[in-house]
């Protein structure tokens, strides 16, 4: 029997069944579309603000919102927003790959050091990406003749370097000879300055960047910032003009493209100087002291007991004799000029005993194993032996 109604009439789609499902396809450019409605077709252009524009084969546009009720191919699709296709790395305004995963970090000791607040800010805008990674604070003097003050107060080292950006750096100007006397003195070892030719840091914005052919010529003495604005016909009636003209050049600056040249290569030079690593000193291990202890040893039979004092130290006995010591007899090569007075014999011989009158300290016997006639001695002078008088004393 044939059940047209199925098994389960109230499964769930059972409001769908029979009619076609839409799916999502992103709204990417010169995708081809057909509206459903009113049969328009066209490709689509932009997508904004929820909005998908189609432009036809006529080159009339139209927007529709994103959604339902747009077929292609005769099949019904639902546009969405398109998903951003993943990018390269990306690109500081410095031109160098960001950090991903950027988080703060302790300043160096090291500092860079500009001459006024423009410089900061300008060199702030397009290096202070990689300056917040590398943990490098800019500071301003407020003029180079400053500088020596500052050394003075606060003096470099190896592990605290400091990097000096100054304008006009050329031959011959003011700022040339204060850097030559400052690098010939104490500091310039841990001290780098560089500069540009320029007369101001505006001038070191491309002027590409400002839409101008070149920057324009400043008589001498007219303040050098106060004749640009004019040529501009900016205002110049106070300081807070001359900040808002500096604003308006430094909006134009966006990446190092805008710079010129000769300023991109100091700054990165002074980078690296104040970021180059600091020279591992190794030290050597610590020698411990040595402290006398006691040395035993077997002497024909006899157990004696001598006294091992660290390398250098000589023992004086009350009469002015040295002691058996390491500097002593033990380690002395055998001398003809100093008898041994128990046997006679070189001062190489380790068993001088005797006291500072020259006389044995124990009792000679006769009847003793130490002073048998031809009995050789027990100690060596050098690489040779030697027999023990009778008459020489123990």
């Amino acid at each position: 029997m044939d059940d047209r109604y199925g098994t389960d009439v109230l499964a769930p789609g059972w409001k769908e069944r029979g009619f076609t499902r839409a799916v999502d396809v992103p709204a990417e450019k010169d995708l081809v579309v057909e509206v459903a409605a009113d049969g328009y077709c066209g490709a689509v252009t932009r997508v904004e603000a929820g909005m998908v524009e189609l432009e036809d084969w006529k080159g009339r546009r139209r927007s529709f919102p994103l959604g339902g009720g747009y077929l292609i191919d005769g099949k019904p699709v639902r546009l969405v927003h398109p998903v951003a296709k993943p990018q390269g790395r990306k690109r500081t305004a410095s031109g160098s790959f960001a950090v991903d995963d950027d988080r703060a970090r302790v300043a160096l000791p090291s500092r860079i050091l500009v001459e006024g607040r423009h410089d900061a800010e300008l060199v702030e805008k397009v290096w202070g990406d990689d300056l917040r990674v590398e943990g490098v604070v800019v500071e301003y003097l407020q003029g180079i003749d400053l500088l020596d003050g500052l050394l003075a107060e606060a003096p470099p080292s190896e592990t605290r370097r400091y990097g000096v950006l100054v304008d006009h750096l050329v031959p011959g100007s003011k700022e040339s000879r204060i850097a030559e006397q400052i690098l010939r003195g104490p500091h310039g070892a841990h001290l780098k300055i560089v500069g540009h030719p320029y007369v101001d840091v505006w001038q070191c914005v491309t002027p590409a960047a400002l839409g101008i052919r070149a920057w324009p010529e400043v008589p001498r003495g007219t303040d050098w910032k106060t004749g640009v604005c004019r040529a501009f016909g900016w205002p110049v009636e106070s300081q807070a003009d001359i900040a808002h003209a500096w604003k308006r050049i430094l909006s134009r600056v966006r990446t190092y493209r805008d710079l010129e040249p000769a300023l991109l290569g100091r700054v990165e030079e002074l980078i690296d100087f104040v970021t180059a690593p600091q020279p591992v000193v190794e030290r050597a291990p610590a020698q411990p002291e040595r402290d006398e202890t006691r040395l035993f040893a077997k002497v024909s039979g006899r157990g004696a007991f001598r006294l091992r004092r660290p390398a250098g130290v000589v023992a004086q006995r009350p009469g002015g004799e040295r002691a058996n010591t390491l500097e002593g007899c033990q380690n002395r090569a055998p001398s003809a000029t100093s008898p041994c007075p128990s046997c006679a014999a070189a001062a190489g011989c380790r068993r001088r005993r005797s006291g500072p009158s020259g006389t044995s300290r124990r009792s000679t016997s006769s009847t003793s194993r130490a002073t048998r006639p031809g009995r050789p001695c027990i100690r060596r002078h050098g690489s040779t032996r030697h027999p023990r008088t009778a008459a020489s004393p123990r």
